[in-house]
């Protein structure tokens, strides 16, 4: 979002067809540097990259089902934050917000950013 303030991590999303065929490649990836976190947002699987040793993550790829539900969210979430500033702009206030309240708590930050996230899904 060029309009907006984040944080230094970069998110990428991957579409995939099949979860279980990424899964045997886990060993591969941490070779490399890739870190399979879980799947703590539904339908999806998490991987990050960083420094694991002082949790400091660089990128968050988050793979989805191609073409799915999740992925079309994710690309018209892009969308709509990169065509409504004013939007925009209001997201990055509940993320900094949200930074403050929970900066040692992920998952309660992510779940503090649903609805917003929810209202911009629903322009669809």
């Amino acid at each position: 979002m060029p309009v907006i303030k984040a944080k230094p991590i970069i998110d990428i999303v991957v579409g995939v067809t099949d979860f279980d065929k990424v899964m045997l490649h886990n060993e591969q990836l941490r070779q490399v540097g890739i870190f399979y976190r879980g799947s703590d947002v539904e339908r999806q699987l998490l991987y990050v990259m960083g420094d694991m040793e002082n949790d400091t993550r660089t990128h968050h790829i988050h793979i989805v089902k191609w073409n799915g539900t999740e992925w079309k969210n994710y690309i018209h979430f892009r969308d709509y934050l990169n065509d409504n500033e004013n939007m925009a702009l209001q997201y990055q206030k509940v993320k900094e917000e949200l930074g403050s309240k929970y900066a040692d708590d992920r998952v309660a930050y992510t779940n503090g950013k649903q609805d917003m996230i929810d209202l911009i899904l629903d322009n669809q």
